[in-house]
């Protein structure tokens, strides 16, 4: 499942609410300077606030001085990982793919599970 929101200025809560409703088996969330940690943690604690209870991983390429640091508050506000790289985050979100008939296309399930959000 995708979900893209269309502008910075958008109220994370009420995404967060619909991301609950909706139920994935993880959420993944990008975090990128200047200010994208501090945002990240506030969408971690908008959706623990909401009930969301299963994984929350955390992608923040690049390296870090103080990694274990970085690592502690995104914990502390919920998430269940901090990923550093892209081929990391890809071999992560494999244990959450689901098991597709053979005759579902790679497309067809995409385009069914591709959300936008904002105008």
């Amino acid at each position: 499942m995708h979900w893209q929101l269309e502008s910075s200025g958008e109220i994370p809560e009420v995404h967060a609410q619909a991301i609950v409703k909706i139920d994935p088996r993880a959420v993944l969330l990008l975090s990128l300077p200047t200010g994208g940690m501090r945002q990240t943690l506030f969408w971690i604690r908008a959706l623990r606030e909401r009930g969301y209870e299963k994984e929350i991983l955390v992608l923040r390429p690049g390296k870090f001085r103080r990694y274990d640091d970085l690592l502690v508050a995104v914990r502390n506000a919920g998430a269940t990982t901090l990923l550093t790289s892209f081929s990391q985050t890809r071999r992560k979100l494999k244990n959450f793919e689901p098991i597709r008939k053979p005759s579902e296309t790679a497309s067809s399930a995409r385009a069914a599970n591709d959300f936008r959000i904002g105008s």
